[in-house]
């Protein structure tokens, strides 16, 4: 049976969890940079973005946090997330950074 999740602090340090994989596909890039307005050549623009170092269209750091955050609620553990039963809302993040490119 897997642990149960009370607190925060019911948590071990370097704990991981392994939640569902998602593909980001063409559809969500187009939704995502209807909705947010961000159309940038790197992710709109093929031709454009394969002259970059990345040498292919990228998705947009949001679109991937935004996809991240809720992969976790699809974990095999209690109440079918990695939160604590405690939780009431996300705060927020500090020291967010997008290093690396999702292609």
């Amino acid at each position: 049976m897997s642990k149960e999740y009370e607190y925060l602090d019911d948590y071990a340090v370097k704990e991981r969890f392994i939640s569902p994989a998602e593909r980001i596909t063409e559809a969500d890039i187009i939704n995502f940079c209807r909705s947010s307005r961000a159309t940038g050549t790197p992710h709109t623009d093929v031709e454009y973005a394969t002259r970059r170092p990345f040498k292919e269209r990228i998705a947009h750091g949001m679109l991937t946090l935004s996809v991240g955050m809720v992969l976790p609620s699809g974990c095999s553990v209690p109440y079918s997330s990695f939160l604590p039963r405690s939780f009431i809302a996300f705060y927020g993040m500090d020291n967010v950074r997008f290093t690396a490119p999702t292609k």
